[in-house]
């Protein structure tokens, strides 16, 4: 069968082109007969996606797993933060859905280079495209551009060890103050990652070229800057007080928030933003953190 044979010359290509091999999660031969399908992403997705194929269709179904890096688990490895292992526990799921002998992953291997999706559709009953969104949004503004203009995407990756970013042109030694724009969870990790000692820091699976850096960084005050008010950033008072606590002394947290509108919007809603407002300025003391309120939408 033509449809077989063309699989096969995959496999084999892969298994002798990159240093993962393929027989690493793959413990006894596929099945020639039944479903065949490919699945491009092994982050979490792509496992989950993976996980119900196989509680669907049983011994009637073989997937192999692509990606383009030489390793699986997508931002389960470079998007949690290092000091987050619990976080990270889902890899062992995904580890037996990897054991299992009907799933083969094939690392190393770019859709739209080393395979084109056409051929993909060839070879294979249905391909699920499970991989993520890796571009940076452009807010076109000036100085988008300038040196030391990072995305949280690229600095996280990079203190998680992500190939490509593992010589990104950053130098923590010789910068002393940093300005995180938003307010979510990313950005309270990153805040939290620059303002962590180091020994914390050194029992986890961050990079070491991070690690590194970190030891010997100069940074001691971080800004995080959001366009929205306290109703809608209520969870990262507790991540503030984690970092006040885990973080060097002379170090300095500021919180910059856009327009905050007490008074509109529901009942529950404006209590929340007062009650979140005081918690905020409460923290100025217990916590290190520095509350700042700016009057225009940033």
């Amino acid at each position: 069968m033509t449809r077989t044979m063309s699989l096969t010359c995959l496999k084999q290509w892969h298994v002798t082109s990159t240093s993962f091999s393929a027989k690493s999660f793959c413990s006894a031969p596929q099945s020639a007969t039944g479903l065949r399908v490919c699945v491009v992403g092994s982050g979490p997705a792509g496992f989950y996606t993976t996980d119900r194929l196989f509680k669907a269709y049983g011994q009637h179904i073989s997937v192999d797993l692509l990606d383009r890096l030489p390793t699986p688990f997508g931002l389960v490895r470079s998007g949690v933060a290092p000091d987050h292992p619990d976080t990270k526990n889902v890899i062992n799921q995904f580890m037996e859905v990897a054991s299992d002998h009907r799933c083969n992953f094939l690392g190393n291997v770019t859709v739209g280079k080393d395979v084109a999706l056409s051929t993909l559709q060839q070879l294979y009953h249905a391909v699920v495209l499970a991989y993520g969104a890796e571009g940076n949004k452009q807010l076109q503004i000036p100085g988008q551009k300038l040196a030391g203009v990072l995305s949280a995407r690229e600095f996280v990756w990079w203190y998680n060890g992500h190939p490509e970013y593992a010589n990104l042109p950053l130098d923590l030694s010789k910068i002393q103050s940093v300005a995180i724009c938003g307010l979510g969870n990313v950005a309270v990790d990153c805040a939290r990652i620059l303002l962590q000692l180091p020994e914390r820091l050194a029992s986890t699976d961050i990079a070491e070229h991070a690690l590194q850096q970190l030891k010997s960084s100069s940074v001691k005050e971080v800004h995080l800057i959001g366009r929205r008010g306290p109703v809608q950033v209520r969870k990262v008072l507790g991540c503030l007080r984690l970092i006040a606590l885990n973080s060097g002394g002379g170090t300095h947290v500021a919180i910059v928030f856009g327009t905050i509108q007490e008074t509109s919007g529901p009942l529950k809603q404006r209590s929340v933003g007062v009650k979140n407002q005081d918690l905020f300025a409460a923290s100025h003391s217990s916590a290190a953190a520095l509350l700042s309120h700016t009057s225009t939408a940033l």
